[in-house]
Protein backbone atom coordinates (compact mmCIF):
# COMPACT_ATOMS: atom_id res chain seq x y z
CA UNK A 1 0.00 0.00 0.00
CA UNK A 2 2.75 2.44 1.13
CA UNK A 3 4.23 1.70 -2.43
CA UNK A 4 1.15 2.48 -4.61
CA UNK A 5 1.03 5.76 -2.48
CA UNK A 6 4.67 6.82 -3.20
CA UNK A 7 3.76 5.89 -6.82
CA UNK A 8 0.97 8.08 -6.96
CA UNK A 9 3.03 11.09 -5.05
CA UNK A 10 5.18 10.58 -7.72
CA UNK A 11 2.80 10.88 -10.23
CA UNK A 12 1.40 14.03 -8.71
CA UNK A 13 4.82 15.32 -8.57
CA UNK A 14 5.77 14.82 -12.44
CA UNK A 15 1.98 16.27 -13.37
CA UNK A 16 2.27 19.28 -10.58
CA UNK A 17 6.29 20.18 -10.96
CA UNK A 18 6.10 20.46 -7.22
CA UNK A 19 8.61 18.26 -5.20
CA UNK A 20 6.87 16.25 -2.80
CA UNK A 21 5.89 17.95 1.17
CA UNK A 22 4.09 16.17 4.21
CA UNK A 23 1.58 18.43 3.75
CA UNK A 24 0.24 16.42 0.35
CA UNK A 25 -1.13 13.57 2.45
CA UNK A 26 -4.05 16.15 3.35
CA UNK A 27 -4.13 17.65 -0.55
CA UNK A 28 -4.04 14.49 -1.60
CA UNK A 29 -8.18 13.70 -1.77
CA UNK A 30 -8.89 17.19 -2.42
CA UNK A 31 -6.37 16.85 -5.77
CA UNK A 32 -8.15 13.73 -6.55
CA UNK A 33 -11.63 14.91 -6.24
CA UNK A 34 -10.86 17.83 -8.24
CA UNK A 35 -9.81 15.49 -10.95
CA UNK A 36 -12.87 13.12 -10.22
CA UNK A 37 -14.96 16.14 -10.40
CA UNK A 38 -14.09 17.43 -13.49
CA UNK A 39 -13.54 14.26 -15.29
CA UNK A 40 -17.43 13.32 -14.87
CA UNK A 41 -18.36 17.35 -15.49
CA UNK A 42 -16.99 16.94 -18.60
CA UNK A 43 -18.37 13.42 -19.65
CA UNK A 44 -22.27 14.71 -18.20
CA UNK A 45 -21.70 18.38 -20.29
CA UNK A 46 -20.87 16.52 -23.32
CA UNK A 47 -23.99 14.12 -23.38
CA UNK A 48 -26.36 17.34 -22.26
CA UNK A 49 -24.81 19.71 -25.31
CA UNK A 50 -25.30 16.37 -27.52
CA UNK A 51 -28.31 16.40 -26.25
CA UNK A 52 -29.47 19.71 -26.94
CA UNK A 53 -27.30 21.20 -29.64
CA UNK A 54 -25.40 17.96 -31.40
CA UNK A 55 -27.92 18.28 -34.22
CA UNK A 56 -26.62 21.41 -35.68
CA UNK A 57 -22.69 20.33 -37.14
CA UNK A 58 -21.28 23.59 -36.42
CA UNK A 59 -22.43 23.56 -33.12
CA UNK A 60 -20.73 20.42 -32.62
CA UNK A 61 -17.79 21.39 -34.47
CA UNK A 62 -17.23 24.70 -32.20
CA UNK A 63 -18.10 21.68 -28.97
CA UNK A 64 -14.94 19.37 -30.26
CA UNK A 65 -13.03 22.94 -31.11
CA UNK A 66 -13.25 24.55 -28.21
CA UNK A 67 -13.30 22.14 -25.66
CA UNK A 68 -10.20 20.43 -27.63
CA UNK A 69 -8.37 23.92 -27.10
CA UNK A 70 -9.10 24.10 -23.54
CA UNK A 71 -7.81 20.93 -22.52
CA UNK A 72 -4.92 21.51 -24.53
CA UNK A 73 -4.19 24.85 -22.92
CA UNK A 74 -4.69 23.07 -19.79
CA UNK A 75 -1.87 20.38 -20.94
CA UNK A 76 0.28 23.37 -22.39
CA UNK A 77 0.39 24.90 -18.79
CA UNK A 78 1.31 21.84 -16.81
CA UNK A 79 3.99 20.85 -19.23
CA UNK A 80 5.67 24.47 -18.98
CA UNK A 81 4.87 24.53 -15.08
CA UNK A 82 7.16 21.06 -14.68
CA UNK A 83 9.23 21.93 -17.25
CA UNK A 84 10.12 25.56 -16.79
CA UNK A 85 10.04 27.92 -13.61
CA UNK A 86 10.56 31.60 -12.84
CA UNK A 87 8.28 34.62 -13.30
CA UNK A 88 8.58 34.54 -17.44
CA UNK A 89 7.71 30.68 -17.68
CA UNK A 90 4.66 30.97 -14.96
CA UNK A 91 2.78 33.53 -16.76
CA UNK A 92 3.39 32.18 -20.55
CA UNK A 93 0.03 31.39 -22.24
CA UNK A 94 -2.35 32.11 -19.26
CA UNK A 95 -1.20 32.97 -15.73
CA UNK A 96 -2.86 30.24 -13.69
CA UNK A 97 -0.91 27.80 -11.48
CA UNK A 98 -1.50 24.46 -12.35
CA UNK A 99 -3.32 22.63 -8.92
CA UNK A 100 -6.51 20.43 -9.43
CA UNK A 101 -8.54 21.00 -6.23
CA UNK A 102 -12.12 20.70 -5.06
CA UNK A 103 -13.13 20.05 -1.00
CA UNK A 104 -16.76 19.72 -2.18
CA UNK A 105 -19.13 18.28 -4.20
CA UNK A 106 -21.42 21.13 -3.16
CA UNK A 107 -19.68 24.02 -4.26
CA UNK A 108 -18.35 22.46 -7.26
CA UNK A 109 -22.16 21.98 -8.30
CA UNK A 110 -23.07 25.22 -7.23
CA UNK A 111 -22.29 27.26 -9.99
CA UNK A 112 -23.32 24.49 -12.51
CA UNK A 113 -26.97 24.61 -10.83
CA UNK A 114 -27.18 28.51 -10.85
CA UNK A 115 -26.24 28.23 -14.52
CA UNK A 116 -28.77 25.14 -15.31
CA UNK A 117 -31.74 27.50 -13.93
CA UNK A 118 -30.67 30.47 -15.43
CA UNK A 119 -30.67 28.85 -18.82
CA UNK A 120 -33.80 26.59 -18.36
CA UNK A 121 -35.31 30.27 -17.91
CA UNK A 122 -33.34 31.93 -19.90
CA UNK A 123 -36.11 33.19 -22.58
CA UNK A 124 -38.71 34.20 -20.09
CA UNK A 125 -36.15 36.24 -18.25
CA UNK A 126 -35.11 37.58 -21.45
CA UNK A 127 -38.55 39.21 -21.66
CA UNK A 128 -39.45 40.36 -18.53
CA UNK A 129 -40.14 43.89 -18.39
CA UNK A 130 -36.21 45.93 -18.23
CA UNK A 131 -36.49 46.50 -14.93
CA UNK A 132 -36.59 43.14 -13.50
CA UNK A 133 -34.97 42.10 -16.39
CA UNK A 134 -31.84 43.53 -15.03
CA UNK A 135 -32.84 42.33 -11.28
CA UNK A 136 -32.26 39.11 -12.25
CA UNK A 137 -29.23 39.56 -14.51
CA UNK A 138 -27.94 41.72 -11.13
CA UNK A 139 -28.66 38.56 -9.00
CA UNK A 140 -27.25 36.10 -11.34
CA UNK A 141 -24.08 37.80 -11.91
CA UNK A 142 -23.21 38.29 -7.77
CA UNK A 143 -24.59 34.41 -6.87
CA UNK A 144 -22.64 32.96 -9.97
CA UNK A 145 -19.70 35.10 -9.20
CA UNK A 146 -19.46 34.05 -5.93
CA UNK A 147 -19.82 30.49 -6.19
CA UNK A 148 -17.21 30.16 -9.02
CA UNK A 149 -14.73 31.69 -6.35
CA UNK A 150 -16.00 29.11 -3.75
CA UNK A 151 -15.24 26.36 -6.01
CA UNK A 152 -12.16 24.70 -4.66
CA UNK A 153 -11.98 25.50 -1.04
CA UNK A 154 -15.64 27.09 -0.34
CA UNK A 155 -15.93 30.25 1.60
CA UNK A 156 -11.61 29.70 2.61
CA UNK A 157 -11.36 30.72 -1.27
CA UNK A 158 -13.97 33.06 -1.64
CA UNK A 159 -11.79 35.39 0.67
CA UNK A 160 -8.16 33.94 0.14
CA UNK A 161 -6.77 37.18 -1.59
CA UNK A 162 -8.06 39.05 0.64
CA UNK A 163 -6.08 37.41 2.93
CA UNK A 164 -3.09 38.35 1.92
CA UNK A 165 -2.54 41.56 4.16
CA UNK A 166 1.25 42.00 3.09
CA UNK A 167 0.69 42.25 -0.66
CA UNK A 168 -3.06 43.24 -1.00
CA UNK A 169 -5.02 46.56 -0.46
CA UNK A 170 -7.00 44.96 1.87
CA UNK A 171 -4.12 44.53 4.22
CA UNK A 172 -3.94 48.42 4.95
CA UNK A 173 -7.37 49.16 6.03
CA UNK A 174 -6.96 48.26 9.88
CA UNK A 175 -4.15 50.97 9.78
CA UNK A 176 -7.18 53.98 8.07
CA UNK A 177 -8.11 55.24 11.47
CA UNK A 178 -10.05 58.29 9.51
CA UNK A 179 -10.47 59.57 5.75
CA UNK A 180 -9.01 62.83 6.66
CA UNK A 181 -5.51 61.70 8.15
CA UNK A 182 -5.07 58.70 5.59
CA UNK A 183 -5.26 61.03 2.32
CA UNK A 184 -3.47 63.55 4.03
CA UNK A 185 -0.20 61.64 5.31
CA UNK A 186 -0.71 59.64 2.31
CA UNK A 187 2.03 60.64 0.06
CA UNK A 188 4.20 60.17 3.16
CA UNK A 189 2.68 56.87 4.11
CA UNK A 190 2.91 55.47 0.69
CA UNK A 191 6.29 53.41 0.99
CA UNK A 192 4.92 51.44 4.28
CA UNK A 193 1.02 50.46 3.14
CA UNK A 194 0.49 47.16 1.08
CA UNK A 195 2.85 46.43 -1.38
CA UNK A 196 0.51 46.58 -4.94
CA UNK A 197 -0.81 49.93 -3.16
CA UNK A 198 2.38 51.67 -3.23
CA UNK A 199 2.18 52.05 -7.43
CA UNK A 200 -1.58 53.47 -7.15
CA UNK A 201 -3.54 56.23 -6.03
CA UNK A 202 -5.57 55.47 -2.23
CA UNK A 203 -9.09 54.90 -4.02
CA UNK A 204 -9.49 51.11 -3.66
CA UNK A 205 -7.95 51.09 0.08
CA UNK A 206 -10.82 54.39 0.95
CA UNK A 207 -13.46 51.89 -0.86
CA UNK A 208 -12.38 48.99 1.36
CA UNK A 209 -12.16 51.22 4.52
CA UNK A 210 -15.80 52.76 4.20
CA UNK A 211 -17.37 49.26 3.32
CA UNK A 212 -15.74 48.10 6.22
CA UNK A 213 -17.22 51.32 8.65
CA UNK A 214 -21.10 51.08 6.91
CA UNK A 215 -21.13 46.60 7.39
CA UNK A 216 -17.74 45.29 9.41
CA UNK A 217 -14.39 44.32 9.11
CA UNK A 218 -14.74 40.76 8.82
CA UNK A 219 -13.10 39.26 4.41
CA UNK A 220 -16.07 37.84 4.25
CA UNK A 221 -17.73 40.92 4.29
CA UNK A 222 -14.88 42.93 2.50
CA UNK A 223 -15.41 40.33 -0.53
CA UNK A 224 -19.26 40.23 -0.96
CA UNK A 225 -19.84 43.97 -0.66
CA UNK A 226 -16.57 44.57 -3.49
CA UNK A 227 -19.20 42.07 -5.40
CA UNK A 228 -22.40 43.81 -4.81
CA UNK A 229 -20.87 47.16 -6.22
CA UNK A 230 -19.25 45.69 -9.09
CA UNK A 231 -22.76 43.82 -9.89
CA UNK A 232 -24.13 47.46 -10.30
CA UNK A 233 -21.88 47.14 -13.71
CA UNK A 234 -24.46 45.11 -15.21
CA UNK A 235 -27.01 48.51 -14.81
CA UNK A 236 -24.56 50.75 -15.90
CA UNK A 237 -23.74 48.93 -19.18
CA UNK A 238 -27.23 48.31 -19.76
CA UNK A 239 -28.21 52.20 -19.92
CA UNK A 240 -25.26 52.33 -22.08
CA UNK A 241 -25.84 50.18 -24.44
CA UNK A 242 -29.61 51.12 -24.49
CA UNK A 243 -27.96 54.34 -26.54
CA UNK A 244 -26.79 52.44 -29.50
CA UNK A 245 -28.15 48.60 -29.39
CA UNK A 246 -31.80 47.64 -29.93
CA UNK A 247 -33.52 46.15 -26.92
CA UNK A 248 -32.34 42.49 -27.38
CA UNK A 249 -29.36 43.37 -28.58
CA UNK A 250 -28.32 44.92 -24.97
CA UNK A 251 -30.00 41.94 -22.98
CA UNK A 252 -27.80 39.31 -24.91
CA UNK A 253 -25.01 41.23 -24.46
CA UNK A 254 -25.26 41.84 -20.89
CA UNK A 255 -25.79 37.52 -20.68
CA UNK A 256 -22.65 37.35 -22.60
CA UNK A 257 -20.99 39.97 -19.98
CA UNK A 258 -22.07 37.57 -16.85
CA UNK A 259 -20.53 34.80 -18.19
CA UNK A 260 -17.17 35.79 -19.79
CA UNK A 261 -14.47 34.03 -17.62
CA UNK A 262 -12.37 37.06 -17.15
CA UNK A 263 -15.38 38.69 -15.44
CA UNK A 264 -16.29 36.24 -13.39
CA UNK A 265 -13.07 35.01 -12.28
CA UNK A 266 -11.64 38.28 -11.40
CA UNK A 267 -14.78 39.93 -9.86
CA UNK A 268 -14.83 38.42 -5.95
CA UNK A 269 -11.02 37.94 -6.19
CA UNK A 270 -9.51 41.55 -7.30
CA UNK A 271 -9.81 45.34 -6.36
CA UNK A 272 -9.42 45.97 -10.55
CA UNK A 273 -13.22 44.85 -10.93
CA UNK A 274 -14.07 47.93 -8.92
CA UNK A 275 -11.96 49.75 -11.32
CA UNK A 276 -13.63 48.16 -14.12
CA UNK A 277 -16.80 49.88 -12.53
CA UNK A 278 -15.95 52.82 -12.07
CA UNK A 279 -14.41 53.24 -15.54
CA UNK A 280 -17.65 52.31 -17.38
CA UNK A 281 -19.50 54.35 -15.27
CA UNK A 282 -17.76 57.47 -15.99
CA UNK A 283 -18.21 56.26 -19.85
CA UNK A 284 -21.84 55.24 -19.69
CA UNK A 285 -22.57 58.99 -17.59
CA UNK A 286 -20.39 61.18 -19.55
CA UNK A 287 -21.86 59.33 -22.87
CA UNK A 288 -25.07 60.19 -21.91
CA UNK A 289 -24.65 63.57 -20.68
CA UNK A 290 -22.77 64.73 -23.62
CA UNK A 291 -25.07 63.77 -25.96
CA UNK A 292 -27.93 65.46 -23.64
CA UNK A 293 -26.07 68.32 -22.78
CA UNK A 294 -26.79 67.90 -19.09
CA UNK A 295 -25.64 68.71 -15.81
CA UNK A 296 -25.35 65.04 -15.14
CA UNK A 297 -22.24 65.68 -17.12
CA UNK A 298 -21.15 67.31 -13.62
CA UNK A 299 -21.28 63.68 -12.52
CA UNK A 300 -19.89 61.62 -14.88
CA UNK A 301 -16.43 63.96 -14.76
CA UNK A 302 -16.02 63.50 -10.89
CA UNK A 303 -16.37 59.91 -11.67
CA UNK A 304 -14.04 60.08 -14.53
CA UNK A 305 -11.75 61.69 -11.43
CA UNK A 306 -12.88 58.64 -9.16
CA UNK A 307 -11.38 56.33 -11.42
CA UNK A 308 -8.18 58.18 -11.58
CA UNK A 309 -8.38 58.42 -7.70
CA UNK A 310 -8.29 54.29 -8.03
CA UNK A 311 -6.16 53.59 -10.52
CA UNK A 312 -3.36 55.55 -12.61
CA UNK A 313 -3.97 53.06 -15.64
CA UNK A 314 -6.80 54.92 -16.41
CA UNK A 315 -4.51 57.74 -18.00
CA UNK A 316 -4.16 55.11 -20.72
CA UNK A 317 -7.65 55.58 -21.81
CA UNK A 318 -7.41 59.23 -22.08
CA UNK A 319 -6.82 58.79 -25.86
CA UNK A 320 -10.45 56.71 -25.60
CA UNK A 321 -12.24 59.73 -23.89
CA UNK A 322 -10.65 62.22 -26.60
CA UNK A 323 -12.57 59.76 -29.14
CA UNK A 324 -15.85 59.87 -27.04
CA UNK A 325 -15.71 63.55 -27.03
CA UNK A 326 -15.38 63.41 -30.82
CA UNK A 327 -18.31 60.51 -31.56
CA UNK A 328 -20.21 62.39 -29.15
CA UNK A 329 -20.49 65.90 -30.95
CA UNK A 330 -20.23 63.97 -33.97
CA UNK A 331 -23.76 62.30 -33.61
CA UNK A 332 -24.98 64.40 -31.30
CA UNK A 333 -28.67 66.36 -32.45
CA UNK A 334 -27.47 69.38 -31.24
CA UNK A 335 -23.19 69.96 -30.89
CA UNK A 336 -23.67 73.19 -28.69
CA UNK A 337 -25.30 71.44 -26.03
CA UNK A 338 -22.89 68.57 -26.45
CA UNK A 339 -19.98 70.93 -26.28
CA UNK A 340 -21.77 72.32 -22.83
CA UNK A 341 -21.70 68.76 -21.52
CA UNK A 342 -18.19 68.23 -22.02
CA UNK A 343 -17.39 71.39 -20.26
CA UNK A 344 -19.65 70.20 -17.38
CA UNK A 345 -17.54 67.12 -17.01
CA UNK A 346 -14.11 69.04 -17.16
CA UNK A 347 -15.99 71.03 -14.38
CA UNK A 348 -16.42 68.16 -12.16
CA UNK A 349 -13.32 66.35 -12.62
CA UNK A 350 -11.63 69.36 -11.62
CA UNK A 351 -14.41 70.00 -8.34
CA UNK A 352 -13.14 66.38 -7.53
CA UNK A 353 -9.51 66.77 -6.60
CA UNK A 354 -9.82 70.47 -6.04
CA UNK A 355 -11.89 69.68 -2.96
CA UNK A 356 -9.57 66.65 -1.74
CA UNK A 357 -6.50 68.93 -2.01
CA UNK A 358 -8.38 71.80 -0.10
CA UNK A 359 -9.75 69.67 2.59
CA UNK A 360 -6.95 67.17 2.81
CA UNK A 361 -4.11 68.45 1.68
CA UNK A 362 -3.80 65.02 -1.11
CA UNK A 363 -2.42 65.86 -4.18
CA UNK A 364 -3.00 63.46 -7.24
CA UNK A 365 0.05 65.27 -8.88
CA UNK A 366 2.35 64.59 -5.93
CA UNK A 367 1.13 60.97 -5.45
CA UNK A 368 1.86 60.16 -9.28
CA UNK A 369 5.27 60.79 -9.32
CA UNK A 370 5.63 59.46 -6.12
CA UNK A 371 3.82 56.26 -7.77
CA UNK A 372 6.03 56.68 -10.90
CA UNK A 373 9.38 56.00 -8.60
CA UNK A 374 8.20 53.04 -6.92
CA UNK A 375 6.43 51.14 -10.06
CA UNK A 376 10.70 51.98 -11.90
CA UNK A 377 11.93 50.84 -8.67
CA UNK A 378 10.10 47.53 -8.49
CA UNK A 379 9.32 46.51 -11.87
CA UNK A 380 12.22 45.87 -15.07
CA UNK A 381 11.30 47.35 -18.62
CA UNK A 382 10.13 45.93 -21.30
CA UNK A 383 12.12 47.69 -23.13
CA UNK A 384 15.57 45.79 -21.85
CA UNK A 385 15.83 44.15 -24.70
CA UNK A 386 14.02 43.49 -28.63
CA UNK A 387 13.43 39.89 -27.23
CA UNK A 388 12.24 40.59 -23.28
CA UNK A 389 10.20 43.52 -25.41
CA UNK A 390 8.36 40.39 -27.84
CA UNK A 391 8.06 38.09 -24.78
CA UNK A 392 5.75 39.92 -22.47
CA UNK A 393 3.82 41.47 -25.52
CA UNK A 394 3.10 37.90 -26.39
CA UNK A 395 1.96 36.99 -22.73
CA UNK A 396 0.04 40.17 -22.19
CA UNK A 397 -1.55 39.42 -25.12
CA UNK A 398 -2.49 35.46 -24.64
CA UNK A 399 -3.51 36.33 -21.21
CA UNK A 400 -6.18 38.61 -22.42
CA UNK A 401 -7.65 36.67 -25.13
CA UNK A 402 -8.35 33.80 -23.18
CA UNK A 403 -9.59 35.07 -20.49
CA UNK A 404 -12.53 36.47 -22.82
CA UNK A 405 -13.34 33.31 -23.49
CA UNK A 406 -12.46 30.12 -25.97
CA UNK A 407 -15.78 30.21 -27.32
CA UNK A 408 -15.57 34.03 -28.20
CA UNK A 409 -12.09 32.92 -30.29
CA UNK A 410 -13.41 30.06 -32.10
CA UNK A 411 -16.40 32.21 -33.69
CA UNK A 412 -14.03 35.57 -34.03
CA UNK A 413 -11.41 33.44 -35.60
CA UNK A 414 -13.80 31.34 -38.00
CA UNK A 415 -13.72 34.93 -39.93
CA UNK A 416 -11.79 37.98 -38.62
CA UNK A 417 -12.10 39.73 -41.37
CA UNK A 418 -15.67 39.71 -41.34
CA UNK A 419 -15.74 39.81 -37.74
CA UNK A 420 -14.14 42.91 -37.53
CA UNK A 421 -16.04 44.54 -40.33
CA UNK A 422 -19.07 43.83 -38.46
CA UNK A 423 -18.02 44.70 -35.12
CA UNK A 424 -19.42 47.73 -33.36
CA UNK A 425 -17.35 50.63 -33.37
CA UNK A 426 -17.14 50.25 -29.76
CA UNK A 427 -15.01 47.04 -29.95
CA UNK A 428 -12.91 48.15 -32.59
CA UNK A 429 -12.16 50.83 -30.05
CA UNK A 430 -11.40 48.29 -27.46
CA UNK A 431 -9.49 46.36 -30.28
CA UNK A 432 -7.06 49.78 -30.92
CA UNK A 433 -6.86 50.31 -27.73
CA UNK A 434 -5.47 46.70 -26.11
CA UNK A 435 -3.18 47.33 -29.64
CA UNK A 436 -1.72 50.79 -27.72
CA UNK A 437 -1.71 49.04 -25.14
CA UNK A 438 0.63 46.21 -26.38
CA UNK A 439 2.85 48.62 -27.66
CA UNK A 440 3.94 50.85 -25.66
CA UNK A 441 4.88 47.96 -23.32
CA UNK A 442 2.96 49.04 -20.00
CA UNK A 443 2.29 45.38 -18.91
CA UNK A 444 4.44 42.75 -17.86
CA UNK A 445 3.05 38.64 -17.18
CA UNK A 446 -0.33 38.85 -15.23
CA UNK A 447 -2.61 40.72 -17.96
CA UNK A 448 -6.14 39.24 -17.57
CA UNK A 449 -6.62 41.36 -14.63
CA UNK A 450 -5.46 44.34 -15.17
CA UNK A 451 -7.11 44.57 -18.62
CA UNK A 452 -10.45 43.85 -16.72
CA UNK A 453 -12.12 47.35 -17.65
CA UNK A 454 -11.72 46.81 -21.40
CA UNK A 455 -13.72 43.31 -21.46
CA UNK A 456 -16.75 45.36 -22.00
CA UNK A 457 -15.64 46.29 -25.57
CA UNK A 458 -15.42 42.81 -26.47
CA UNK A 459 -18.83 41.50 -25.60
CA UNK A 460 -20.16 44.09 -28.55
CA UNK A 461 -17.40 42.23 -30.98
CA UNK A 462 -20.25 39.62 -32.86
CA UNK A 463 -23.10 41.16 -34.20
CA UNK A 464 -24.59 38.00 -35.19
CA UNK A 465 -24.37 36.56 -31.68
CA UNK A 466 -26.09 39.24 -29.94
CA UNK A 467 -29.10 38.98 -32.69
CA UNK A 468 -28.85 35.58 -33.99
CA UNK A 469 -31.07 32.25 -33.01
CA UNK A 470 -31.44 30.66 -29.76
CA UNK A 471 -29.54 27.72 -30.03
CA UNK A 472 -26.35 29.39 -31.11
CA UNK A 473 -26.19 31.97 -28.45
CA UNK A 474 -26.95 29.25 -25.39
CA UNK A 475 -24.65 27.15 -26.59
CA UNK A 476 -21.70 29.81 -26.51
CA UNK A 477 -22.86 30.68 -23.14
CA UNK A 478 -22.36 27.23 -22.02
CA UNK A 479 -19.20 26.53 -23.54
CA UNK A 480 -18.34 29.68 -21.87
CA UNK A 481 -19.44 28.43 -18.64
CA UNK A 482 -17.69 25.19 -19.22
CA UNK A 483 -14.73 26.86 -19.67
CA UNK A 484 -14.72 28.96 -16.23
CA UNK A 485 -15.48 25.97 -14.22
CA UNK A 486 -12.76 23.51 -15.96
CA UNK A 487 -10.04 26.67 -14.84
CA UNK A 488 -11.44 27.60 -11.91
CA UNK A 489 -11.25 23.86 -10.44
CA UNK A 490 -8.34 22.92 -12.70
CA UNK A 491 -5.93 25.60 -11.36
CA UNK A 492 -5.41 28.38 -8.79
CA UNK A 493 -6.30 32.03 -10.08
CA UNK A 494 -4.90 33.81 -7.10
CA UNK A 495 -5.72 37.49 -8.05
Amino acid sequence: MSSLVSSLYNLISLVSGQEFNPLWQERLPFILQGVIFVAVATVVFYFIYRRYFGKEIKLEKMWFVVTGLLFSLVFVRFIIFHFAKGYIPDRLVLYVLPSPRAESLLWFCLPILIFSIFMRFRQKIEALPHRWFLAVIYFIFVAFTLSVAGIREGVASIIDPFTRTFWEYSGYVPFVHSIYDFLHSYVVLNPQIAAHMVTHPPGYILFLYIISQLFSTSTLSLVVALVLVVGLTVFVLYFLWRQFLTEQEARRALQIFIFVPSVVMFTATSMESFFMFLVWSAIAICFIGWKKGSVASLLGGAVVAAALFSNFLFLLLAPFFVWLAWYSISISDNRLRTYAGILYSLVGFTIFFFALYYYTGYSIVDNFFIARLANKSAVASNYESLTKYGIYLFMSLTDFVLSLGLPYLYLFFKDPARSWREGFVWFRAGALLVCFFLIIGVFQGETARLWLFLTPFFVLGKRGLLAGGEKNFSAFLALSVFQIVIVQTVFYTYW
